[in-house]
């Protein structure tokens, strides 16, 4: 009991600062966004569809590729007699996923669209897109499966084959920039390992010269015995001695006297 009393009054001083402290913001429910569709979606695009002579109800298809699918979706429609609209922020919500559509080959095209609809109505009150939480009304009966079939089927037989091959161009050009600035740098490399490998002219002069010095022959002596008993003196060398022996004869040394004075 003491310890609580010792805990009020301790607490007593931060009263007013708890007093004056600003109340929580208020709790507002979140609705989750059902139904609607944004026209300006950058991640897909949206093919809006009816029938004309019986327009009970509205599709659109949803697909991820942006850039010629959805113009040959375009044209298949119109020729199996559907008319071709478009979705604005007025007919935005309200929609219901029928299905996905898959390509029926493996590994190409993947995911084709989703085939949404919603019953057509003159009146667009509660179907506008004003918010992001805002909910869409009843959907109502869902339309035949022959017509759900019809959209399936067009889907199956137009591949998004435009789209597909300029997204591979896009990945093969970056892989070829990559491969080209990679041949380039080994070549570079190459060049600069070849350049510091490579003797320099001073080194490669001297290494001529030696060579020219060098003997053309040479005999490895591997001890004093191995010496020829005699040497031979080549005619040409005893033939410029004995010329050098008579010019020393007939010019004899001069001779100095106590004068330092030369006298022939």
């Amino acid at each position: 009991m003491r310890l609580c009393i010792n805990y009020i009054f301790f607490l007593l001083p931060y009263l007013p600062y708890a007093l004056s402290a600003p109340p929580p913001p208020p709790v507002t429910k979140h609705v989750r966004r059902s139904g609607c569709q944004n026209p300006d979606d950058s991640d897909y695009a949206f093919v809006f569809f009816y029938i004309e002579k019986d327009r009970t109800f509205d599709f659109v298809i949803r697909t991820q590729y942006r850039t010629y699918y959805p113009k040959a979706l375009e044209s298949a429609l119109r020729l199996d007699s559907f008319s071709i609209g478009g979705l604005t922020k007025a007919n935005a919500c309200g929609w219901q996923k029928a299905h996905s559509v898959y390509s029926p080959s493996w590994g190409f095209g993947g995911r084709r669209g989703d085939i949404l609809w919603k019953s057509h109505s003159n009146d667009v009150r509660g179907r506008e897109a004003v918010s992001p939480d805002h909910t869409s009304s009843l959907p109502g009966p869902p339309p035949s499966s022959d017509i759900l079939n019809n959209v399936t089927r067009i889907l199956e037989n137009n591949d998004p084959a435009a789209d597909m091959y300029q997204t591979s161009t896009i990945c093969l050009g970056y892989a070829c920039g990559f491969l080209g600035l990679y041949i380039i740098f080994i070549l570079f490399r190459q060049t600069i390992d070849r350049k510091l490998e490579t003797p320099s002219h001073d080194d490669h002069a001297e290494g001529i010269e030696m060579e020219t010095i060098r003997p053309s022959s040479t005999v490895k002596l591997n001890s004093i015995s191995e010496l020829p008993s005699t040497i031979t003196i080549p005619r040409e060398a005893r033939i410029n001695t004995r010329e050098y022996s008579r010019n020393t004869e007939l010019d004899p040394p001069p001779r100095y006297s106590s004068g330092s004075s030369l006298r022939c």
